[in-house]
């Protein structure tokens, strides 16, 4: 930041050449997918094993509450259903069949979001381990004889009554405390984020992510896909090798690269993004007093008449924009709801904008290097 600041200044000693050498080295630092488009959080491989080897530990019968909570962990793992199914979850939503080989194969059917003049929310059945069958198994008969055959909730109080979303929220919070995972503002979310990429680290495709998890749309399994290191490496690979890709990429979304030495004041481009000021990205080929119809840095990563510094602060939009679309995502499932969701769609195209941008600043900055040798 101090170099930057002295360049700009045109203060004797810094170049800006070497600044870019220092903004380079700085960059390598950090991996460039731990925060890549729309990145999920989900468990480390370390808190993935103490957190099956809570599941896992022997209770006792006599204990029936705290067997409770580690069947609602073990399906979180195991499916991850939000906090308001496991509350919906009925005895007679578990079932189980025997093979003619006295095999056992277990099934629940998990209540999805209810829709408007739904008296009951769909349920859609889902294959679970045997080990979690034979837990629901030992506790729907104990449920059964301390609170009766009529008994209906699959996770109840101490009264009998059905469990409800903030008690099973807390009993999870604490399951996951137990097994060091201290993550506490996200408890069942964080399991869907886990599994959502665990799946897509595996290849699966974003449709089938997005009916396992109960999304109403593939624009949040689109995200674990596209947060799959191994995969948006082949992808960066495949793309930054091919003659076409490199054509597209200068020919569509903006003007010129350009330089900030080279560019007036008053057409510099600055706004706020995710309350966070953003400037020195670009400059405008307006007229400088004629009004842009568009929301500054939003829609300039998609417009012509933006020309981007080759040193600008691309990086800072691009994670702005990311922080601010994840809240739309977050907020969107958490209702239910993500298949008309507008600002995601268009978050999704500037993001990508962003991305094309900073790789044309980067191949022009080689490009003016190479022909200063």
């Amino acid at each position: 930041m101090v170099y930057r600041w002295a360049v700009d200044r045109r203060i004797k000693g810094f170049e800006s050449d070497t600044y870019l050498k220092i903004k380079g080295i700085k960059s390598e630092r950090i991996d460039p997918y731990a925060r890549i488009f729309l990145s999920q959080s989900g468990l480390e491989i370390d808190e993935e094993i103490r957190l099956l080897k809570r599941i896992d530990r022997e209770i006792s019968p006599d204990y029936w509450e705290e067997l409770q909570f580690n069947i609602v962990l073990h399906l979180g793992f195991e499916l991850a259903p939000r906090s308001i199914q496991f509350h919906s979850l009925d005895i007679a939503d578990f079932e189980f069949i025997k093979s003619a080989g006295h095999e056992k194969y277990y099934t629940l059917w998990l209540p999805m979001a209810k829709k408007v003049g739904q008296r009951r929310p769909e349920r859609r059945p889902r294959k679970i381990t045997t080990r979690l069958g034979e837990k629901i198994s030992r506790h729907v008969e104990e449920v059964q004889k301390r609170f009766g055959p009529d008994c209906k909730p699959l996770f109840v109080s101490r009264r009998g009554k059905r469990l409800s979303v903030q008690k099973i929220r807390l009993g999870l919070k604490y399951e996951l405390l137990e097994a060091g995972v201290e993550k506490p503002n996200q408890v069942s979310m964080l399991l869907r984020h886990h599994l959502g990429q665990g799946l897509a680290d595996q290849g699966t495709p974003a449709d089938l992510i997005a009916d396992l998890l109960g999304h109403n749309s593939t624009v949040a399994a689109r995200a674990y896909v596209t947060a799959t290191p191994n995969i948006a490496r082949i992808k960066e690979k495949a793309l930054g090798k091919s003659p076409s890709y490199q054509r597209i990429m200068r020919s569509l979304l903006t003007g010129d690269v350009s330089q900030r030495s080279d560019t007036a004041p008053e057409s510099a481009i600055r706004g706020v993004i995710d309350t966070q000021y953003i400037g020195d990205i670009g400059a405008c080929s307006l007229p400088v007093h004629t009004h842009c119809p568009y929301n500054p840095i939003y829609a300039c990563y998609t417009c012509k008449k933006f020309h981007p510094f080759a040193d600008g602060r691309h990086e800072e939009v691009r994670e702005a924009l990311q922080r601010e679309a994840q809240r739309f995502i977050d907020t969107a499932e958490q209702a239910g709801d993500l298949t008309h969701n507008r600002p995601l769609a268009q978050h999704q195209i500037t993001i990508l904008a962003v991305s094309a941008t900073i790789e044309r600043c980067r191949q022009h900055t080689e490009d003016a290097a190479d022909g200063a040798v």
